[in-house]
């Protein structure tokens, strides 16, 4: 049975797998010998060790899962899109876009809503694209106004978050009666 050998590297002052290497024939044959003695057996471990696995005391552990910044959490949030559940009016339930050209657009529709007191063009429906290749239709310039303003707060509490005003960022739903 060919054997299996983990290089053991300091990766941010962490003893760290940077490489796995599987014998060909007889390692002690196949690389220097002062590069031999620092690889670490892990033929017989289970799990068998991977890249990027950390070496504590002689034993192997996964690699902890990443930190990421607040900043980091409110762009993949937005990203995902603000999850809105209107109790009242189920159909306008939905994943909506929190970001971008679909964000700047929902913003732009209420501006056009607030000065002229109807939805752009004059139509009397609003169809508007959600996650998930589905749109919502508005009927309702309140309802439409009620929906951004209540991912304007989510955002708003997540920069909070971000900036550190508050502790833990907002939930993933936001729920309208």
């Amino acid at each position: 049975m060919k054997r299996l050998f983990a290089s053991v590297r300091k990766i941010n002052d962490v003893d760290t797998i940077a490489e796995i290497i599987q014998e060909f024939d007889d390692i002690d044959n196949e690389f220097p010998a002062d590069f031999v003695n620092q690889l670490v057996d892990i033929t017989s471990l289970n799990p068998v060790p991977e890249i990027h696995w950390i070496y504590v005391d002689g034993e192997f552990l996964p690699p902890p899962p990443p930190v990421y910044t607040p900043a980091q959490q409110m762009q993949s949030a937005a990203y995902m899109g603000c999850n809105i559940v209107f109790t009242a009016k189920p159909d306008l339930s939905a994943k909506y876009y929190a970001y971008g050209i679909p964000w700047q657009q929902m913003r732009d529709q209420v501006l056009y809503i607030v000065s002229f007191g109807e939805f752009s063009g004059g139509i009397s429906q609003l169809h508007w694209p959600v996650h998930d290749d589905a749109e919502v239709i508005f009927t309702s310039i309140d309802d439409f106004k009620m929906i951004v303003r209540a991912i304007g707060d989510w955002l708003t509490y997540w920069q909070a978050f971000v900036n550190g005003k508050i502790e833990s960022p907002p939930a993933d739903t936001v729920t309208l009666a």
